[in-house]
């Protein structure tokens, strides 16, 4: 395949998949607003406005077509285009609703487990569970010391597909970024009064903060 072709198909990919997606967002919201999981996604597509449908086209085009470059192989950086995407729509969704849909974290694991294969080599499987595990742990921690009301259960999933995705080579450094991301928030959040230190707010965004900037720049 040819370098022009590639981004042609990159870039449509891209930019369907973008255009699509403010109304998938939507849906999925809509759906656990009224405790409707299986609810149709075309169900939110009138309440994705124009021109956010095009915000979108263009930043996941622009997306898809960096990780085109990115990453060798077609089928790697296509599979790394779709799990930065899919961490954008878990963001904004938790960022609303405070609530991870379990078809997203399923898609990440799906979709991570066949990138640590294709990128990395079938040898780095093993090492990606055990980082995914290692994670899932950590994120229990919280949980056995003062229950789900600070850290959920879709938290703790999410940071288990998080840790399959990244695998033993590039979780470290997300780590660090979504504490880093995630400290500040916290210090911005108090000395404004914005936040208390019994405030709740959504854990997802830092995360996919932390693991898109693994993917991207390391």
């Amino acid at each position: 395949m040819t370098d022009t072709i590639r981004i042609i198909l990159f870039g449509l990919a891209g930019a369907s998949l973008g255009i699509l997606l403010p109304g998938i967002i939507e849906s999925m919201i809509q759906a656990r607003q009224s405790g409707n999981s299986q609810s149709k996604l075309t169900g939110g597509a009138a309440g994705a406005a124009i021109y956010t449908k095009l915000i979108s086209g263009i930043l996941i085009a622009g997306l898809w077509l960096y990780t085109g470059f990115r990453f060798d192989g077609f089928m790697a950086a296509s599979l790394a285009a779709l799990l930065i995407t899919a961490a954008l729509a878990i963001t904004v969704i938790d960022w609303r609703i405070r609530r991870i849909p379990n078809e997203l974290v399923l898609l990440m694991l799906i979709a991570g487990a066949a990138f640590q294969i294709i990128h990395f080599g079938i040898g780095s499987l093993p090492k990606a569970i055990l980082s995914m595990l290692v994670m899932m742990a950590v994120f229990l921690v919280p949980v056995f010391l003062g229950g789900f009301d600070k850290i959920g259960a879709g938290d703790v999933k999410l940071a288990g597909a998080m840790g399959l995705v990244l695998g033993q080579s590039y979780i470290v450094p997300a780590v660090l970024v979504m504490c880093g991301a995630l400290l500040v928030y916290c210090v911005i959040g108090l000395f404004f009064r914005k936040l208390t230190l019994s405030s709740r707010f959504a854990f997802a965004p830092f995360m996919m903060l932390g693991l898109g900037f693994a993917m991207v720049c390391l």
